[in-house]
């Protein structure tokens, strides 16, 4: 099953917060290093994909960048 940007946009998030949560830097609301390195993530995956190829693929990454940048 594709999940909606807003499911991998949370997906990523909380691989980043179980991650960085094992350090104790701070608590899920108020981290916001989890939300800007989820963010570095998807603009790796932005910076790869050739939107004229894949418009599709890039139009899902930008919709989780959006859920990401709404977190």
């Amino acid at each position: 099953m594709i999940m909606t940007p807003k499911e991998k946009a949370n997906e990523i998030f909380d691989k980043y917060f179980d991650l960085l949560f094992e350090t104790h830097i701070y608590g899920k609301d108020e981290n916001p290093i989890i939300k800007e390195a989820a963010i570095i993530v998807v603009k790796e995956i932005l910076d790869d994909l050739p939107p004229t190829l894949l418009p599709d693929k890039t139009d899902y990454w930008q919709k989780v960048m959006d859920e990401l940048n709404a977190l």
